[in-house]
């Protein structure tokens, strides 16, 4: 982040877009999610501001020391040269100060950029600050509300603001968090996760490539898979309800590697109902049963 953001209150004002690929793009290649991954998917999962925030910070505390900069000074003087021509007319795209007039429309103060009282900018840094930051927030949790392509994330994300997911902060193996998370932003009709190095797809309606098995339509379902596997399995552990019985962080204490006898009352997945399958798995991933709620 230091690389990425060196003197980014100066020339980044108009790259925010990019700079947010950045982020995302490493984060993406980290927790071995797919390219399509929407990006506010990223940064709700793991509890990831936007790129805007951080520079907007930058921006801020820059502001505030060019207004305490004596008059004589030259840093001052082109200060107040853009100021002049923002006035004059506001060029978003070669005057700095109106790409930062810009920027600061989420922050809901539009008198922060204007006033040379330094004390006001002092004591409404920390309000205009959250302001945006809500801003970016609200947006992203409303493409979650309304996600097409993930309709049910809604159902396994906590709504907590600016924190990562439970599982990431559990003390174990990073290729557990990653496998978890793997599931967790996975398109409903297509399950594609990483284990070791190798990759492992199920999809709706299609034979198992390892028995030849046809998966039921009924079982594979997008609605299915988050139901049985998901949020009744502890692999989805934290989600919001109140019915579940699910402890999360079971999930890294003796499970999921869980190869025991199967308890009265539990079942597997419906893709481990395969027998190539389930033995295949079972190599990296000890069966670890599913709560029956029926």
């Amino acid at each position: 982040a230091s690389t990425l953001l060196y003197v980014s209150e100066i020339w980044s004002l108009r790259y925010l877009d990019a700079l947010e690929t950045v982020q995302c793009k490493f984060l993406k290649s980290l927790f071995y999610w797919p390219k399509c991954t929407p990006n506010y998917v990223v940064r709700l999962e793991l509890g990831r501001s936007q790129v805007a925030a951080k520079v907007f910070n930058r921006v801020v505390n820059y502001w505030i020391k060019l207004r305490k900069l004596p008059e004589n000074n030259l840093l001052k003087h082109c200060f107040r040269a853009l100021c002049k021509l923002d006035s004059v007319c506001a060029d978003v795209n070669y005057n700095w100060v109106s790409q930062v007039k810009c920027l600061a429309e989420n922050g809901g103060d539009p008198e922060f950029f204007t006033t040379s009282d330094i004390s006001y900018l002092i004591e409404n840094r920390k309000n205009l600050l959250e302001k945006f930051n809500n801003n970016l927030l609200s947006v992203d949790l409303n493409r979650i509300i309304n996600s097409n392509y993930l309709p049910f994330y809604r159902r396994v994300f906590n709504f907590k603001c600016f924190e990562p997911e439970d599982y990431i902060k559990f003390c174990t193996s990073f290729e557990k968090i990653r496998i978890v998370s793997q599931l967790r932003v996975a398109n409903g009709d297509f399950l594609r996760f990483y284990i070791k190095g190798k990759m492992y797809i199920f999809k709706a309606e299609e034979n198992c490539k390892l028995c030849n098995k046809v998966i039921a339509q009924n079982e594979m379902t997008t609605g299915r898979i988050w139901e049985e596997f998901r949020i009744n399995c502890p692999w989805a552990f934290y989600y919001p309800s109140s019915t579940s019985t699910l402890a999360g962080p079971a999930l890294f204490r003796q499970p999921p590697f869980y190869s025991g006898p199967v308890p009265l009352g539990f079942r597997y997945p419906p893709y481990l109902s395969c027998p190539s399958t389930a033995l295949r798995l079972r190599e990296r991933i000890p069966a670890y049963p599913i709560p029956c709620h029926e």
